[in-house]
């Protein structure tokens, strides 16, 4: 082994060792357990995938889980909590009965807010599928897989492609993978929610194979053309996470938990932008296929080194409490000064950068400079800039990337990528007046919520046109 590297990874395992009090979290998870999707058209709609009682205990059960081990904190009365949820009631849903369990009930002394500051077509940090991967000439690879039925066929046998067929309808016969998709989505409701079918059940792991398949082909990163120009989907976000802990490790923020309600698929981008997921060489269906509410930690330490780590219920049987194992240590890939490479569930902070920096990013500069933030984010701008075909030129750089950052000191300020403007969610006089400083292009207020009417919000919140109903999501997987 080369000495230094030998010295290096020595220094690692010492700093592995540190106890260092966490001066922050970041959390991520998918929702909760939800309706299951629709065939339309041979294409999967979840225009109707709400939240169901499960998906509510599921966040609950988080919430408890995330204060036994980081009580210490979240402080509720502070505001030192800032979640963020993509625009959709199930993700919403979810970060606010997450929100309700967090803590001391008598901590709670304003409406937990979870705010979603851009439509699901525009939130390139936490619903990237919606766009993957930001660039007209990646849309020509979205259906790739999903037309890929042979390769389905061959995995699953004829006899399970009718028995797909059988229970989701004729058009499985000609759309074999589209269906196995939806098939594995369902069961993973069915599970959850109830009523699952035996033969379903049998045939689950076949189908989880083809999910990770799909959801490695998306969402992992890849350093082949177009996708390594593109940089790694989950980039922005794990860019965001470091960002955050770089100023917590300096004493500059007063945030202590950064939490994020998003879908399968963000987590799936986020493990693969800090090198925990490879295309090439991991096939650990629990973390390439997300089951609800599974979450990823990572934790910042006074002296700036970071850990990740990953849960999800103990059992996602249907009649089941859902109540959350430990949050285990997860291995990420961290880059030493050398540029020697090490996995390791905790690092410093400045190894995790380097990695997320050097094999993450985006590998084509920036196209265009000097856009306001709302130019940088809509896809509409992309339109006027490039056209789908120009993929070897300007267009190569499709990733814009914009500065997630507010001048506004005040806690719990988000930068809308829709208005440009930043917002405080976390005011501790949330009413009238906080609704009022809000565009009309921003996204839908969560209000009037109160503790003993959790079940309430979740089963009769008046329900919005999503961008499924739209068209928006017909080639990409929306979880």
């Amino acid at each position: 082994m080369n000495f230094i590297l030998f010295l290096e990874l020595l220094l690692t395992a010492v700093i592995v060792v540190d106890s260092e009090p966490l001066v922050q979290i970041a959390v991520l998870h998918r929702h909760g357990a939800r309706q299951e999707p629709i065939e339309v058209g041979g294409s999967m709609s979840w225009a109707n995938a709400d939240l169901t009682g499960a998906g509510v205990v599921m966040s609950q059960q988080l919430g408890k889980a995330l204060t036994m081990r980081y009580g210490s904190l979240i402080n509720m009365s502070q505001h030192n909590v800032v979640s963020q949820s993509t625009d959709i009631s199930r993700t919403i849903r979810t970060g606010v009965g997450l929100r309700m369990s967090l803590g001391l009930p008598d901590e709670i002394t304003t409406v937990p807010f979870v705010s979603h500051v851009a439509p699901m077509t525009e939130d390139f940090m936490l619903a990237f599928s919606s766009n993957f991967p930001s660039s007209p000439v990646a849309s020509s690879y979205w259906s790739q897989f999903k037309n890929n039925n042979s390769l389905a066929s061959s995995l699953l046998g004829q006899t399970n492609v009718g028995t797909l067929a059988r229970f989701f309808g004729a058009w499985c016969y000609d759309s074999v993978m589209e269906c196995a998709l939806l098939a594995e989505d369902c069961v993973q409701c069915r599970i959850s929610n109830g009523g699952v079918e035996e033969e379903l059940l049998e045939m689950f792991p076949l189908l989880q194979q083809l999910q990770m398949m799909n959801n490695k082909y998306l969402f992992g990163r890849n350093d082949s053309s177009p996708f390594a120009e593109a940089g790694s989907p989950g980039y922005l976000l794990a860019s965001k996470w470091l960002s955050d802990a770089t100023l917590a490790v300096s004493g500059n923020t007063t945030t202590t938990v950064f939490h994020y309600s998003a879908h399968d698929n963000t987590v799936v981008g986020l493990l693969s932008a800090l090198g925990v997921l490879d295309i090439d060489s991991d096939n650990d269906l629990t973390l390439w296929v997300p089951r609800f509410t599974q979450t990823i930690i990572m934790e910042i330490r006074a002296d700036g080194l970071v850990t990740l780590r990953q849960g999800s219920p103990q059992n996602y049987s249907y009649g089941s409490n859902f109540s959350f194992r430990a949050f285990l240590p997860v291995n990420m890939t961290c880059m030493l000064p050398s540029g020697s490479i090490v996995m390791n569930s905790s690092c410093a902070i400045q190894d995790v950068v380097r990695f997320v920096q050097q094999k993450s990013a985006p590998t084509a500069a920036a196209i265009v400079s000097g856009l306001t933030p709302t130019q940088c984010w809509l896809p509409n701008e992309y339109a006027n800039i490039c056209s789908i075909d120009d993929a070897t030129s300007m267009c190569a750089a499709y990733r814009i990337r914009c500065p997630m950052t507010c001048t506004n000191q005040d806690v719990g300020s988000v930068l809308s990528v829709v208005s440009g403007e930043c917002l405080t969610f976390l005011a501790p006089d949330f009413g009238a007046s906080a609704v009022a400083s809000l565009t009309s292009a921003a996204a839908a207020i969560v209000g009037g919520i109160v503790i003993g009417r959790l079940i309430f919000l979740f089963v009769a919140m008046e329900e919005r046109t999503y961008p499924e109903e739209k068209g928006y999501m017909d080639n990409i997987d929306v979880d």
